[in-house]
């Protein structure tokens, strides 16, 4: 019984902790829920095993007894101990390596070594209950330790301010993540229905970003500060999007703000509302996909590698894929359901102007929707551009109802990416230097799509070379709201202005340690898809 404690414990209990503990960021709950789920699993495991235990005879009950108490042994190792290196859970990669040197060896080397200590076990039957007993005991203390330290971010939900735009004046900022603008390009010349949507707006296709990924990108596109390698990666990320973004400038300005799917939890002070569009879902939706997607997690980690491949199912996942979406496909189609609802529901109201940044993840990898966007299929680059087509989509279903309520000439509008189609959904380039710049180049390439107010007719494109460090400046300009310090004003900046971009090879762990050891910087002075634009800087 304390093997089957000790074994089921470590799967749904002890291992979820860690990876709550470690990515509350991730979910909309506090623990309480999980161990609530989980303790009820284990009473189920307890009970049933107990059942079974006392249908053996005497000599049986105690080989199975020494076998599960080995099991559990194996179980806490594999969960706690051996613990190989995870890569990002974005539906394209595995997340890890399933090819070792073991091989189809490890299923029998580990059967064995369960032998081995079941027949310890055996030996010592009153040392090895109390063994298995303080192992129950200090997993126990430290999974209490682990969820009583995790400090999971409390976000300030307000549907209302969601919905409610304002009859006066109106800033909309809608990041679609990942999206490049070559990409943004050739799906709305294959659709001019879809281009002609975007009343009013110019296109400005010499957009560089100023990053790779997510992580270096987010901070600059809120304070308009591009990481020149001063100081704590860390203290940049936090400080630019908490305390200089340009949100806050507009709160100061008397705007209401609201922020949906802050990164890492993070909200710039003076927030209205900074929520999550996951906050929007019915709670027990939310849990039902949350305790999947750590059982599954928990499983992964708990399970010999030769196993590990039949819980990932190549991105399916075991439970979530049964009985739910795994998590990575349920973003995608949830940022879609989200820009429906707001444009089924929104509300004209109130005399105090509005800006709403909402960072929607439907263009982000994995690339998995139809054509109809509503199916799901293999994840593969072959869905990116049904994919993309699905989020310009629901974006302008959103100007069609701004229109309806009579308040899309009071709006600006900007729908940016954070970066290009990241490099690592694509094969390595190898040391071909042209290769490598070409994915360097469209990962730099993020989409930027401005509106400004009482701006209409046929999409229109810019030759102004701008950086994602304008984005406030900008805004700022567009709206007659506020001044930004740091960028420029999409179309007003010097010709031939320096831009910068930080290019790196991302791992996922730099979330976690919020650095990234090496960082190789460029200057581009000149329009970014000519190679001889690109300077390294030393």
């Amino acid at each position: 019984m304390l093997g089957v404690l000790l074994a089921a414990g470590v799967v749904l209990i002890h291992v979820p902790a860690m990876l709550w503990a470690g990515n509350t960021a991730e979910f909309t709950f506090a623990f309480t829920p999980f161990l609530a789920l989980g303790l009820a699993a284990l009473t189920v495991a307890l009970l049933a095993t107990l059942m079974a235990l006392r249908l053996l005879p005497p000599a049986a009950r105690r080989v199975v007894a020494c076998l599960l108490g080995a099991l559990g042994l194996a179980a806490w190792a594999y969960g706690t101990v051996l613990v190989g290196p995870m890569r990002v859970l974005n539906g394209v990669d595995a997340p890890m390596d399933f090819d070792t040197a073991l091989g189809s060896w490890e299923l029998p080397l580990v059967g064995a070594a369960v032998l081995v200590v079941a027949g310890a076990l055996s030996a010592r039957p009153v040392l090895s209950k109390r063994l298995l007993l303080v192992l129950n005991g200090i997993l126990g203390l430290a999974t209490a330790a682990t969820v009583a330290s995790a400090q999971p971010t409390l976000l300030t939900t307000d549907t209302a301010t969601v919905l409610r735009f304002s009859p006066v004046r109106n800033v909309l900022v809608v990041l679609l993540d990942g999206l490049q603008a070559g990409v943004a390009d050739r799906v709305l010349r294959k659709d001019p229905a879809l281009a002609a949507r975007f009343d009013g707006f110019v296109f400005f296709k010499d957009t560089l970003g100023v990053a790779p990924t997510t992580f270096l990108s987010l901070p600059a596109i809120h304070s308009g500060e591009v990481y020149h390698g001063q100081g704590s990666l860390a203290a940049y990320f936090a400080a630019s999007i908490g305390r200089r973004s340009f949100m806050t400038r507009f709160a100061g300005a008397g705007y209401e703000t609201t922020l949906v799917n802050p990164v890492e939890n993070i909200c710039p002070v003076q927030m209205t509302s900074c929520m999550r569009t996951a906050d929007l879902r019915p709670p027990r939706v939310r849990l039902r996909t949350e305790a999947l997607h750590l059982l599954d997690l928990s499983l992964f980690r708990v399970a010999p590698i030769w196993i590990k491949r039949r819980i990932y199912r190549d991105g399916q996942w075991l439970f979530a894929g049964q009985f739910d979406r795994p998590n990575e496909v349920e973003k995608v189609m949830e940022d879609n359901r989200f820009l429906e609802r707001l444009s089924r529901d929104l509300v004209v109201a109130g005399d105090r102007p509005t800006i709403k940044f909402l960072h929607m993840l439907s263009t982000h990898t994995p690339y998995v929707l139809e054509g109809d966007c509503r199916t799901v299929g293999e994840s593969t680059l072959d869905h990116l551009d049904s994919q993309l087509h699905c989020a310009l989509t629901a974006v302008a279903t959103l100007f069609g109802r701004l229109k309806e309520a009579g308040v899309y000439d009071q709006t600006v509008i900007l729908v940016l990416g954070d970066h290009g189609v990241n490099p690592g959904v694509f094969p390595d380039p190898g040391q071909d230097e042209y290769a490598r710049w070409v994915h360097r180049a469209g990962a730099a390439n993020p989409v930027f799509l401005l509106k400004r107010l009482e701006s209409r007719g046929a999409l229109a494109e810019a030759p102004a070379a701008v950086s994602l460090a304008d984005v406030g400046a900008t805004l700022c300009a567009a709206s007659s709201a506020c001044g930004a310090p740091l960028g420029f004003a999409a179309g007003t900046a010097p010709s031939m202005r320096p831009r910068r971009f930080n290019d790196y090879r991302w791992r996922h762990e730099f979330w976690t340690r919020r650095s990234i050891p090496e960082i190789t910087p460029y200057e581009v002075d000149g329009p970014l898809w000519e190679q001889k634009s690109w300077r390294r800087i030393p």
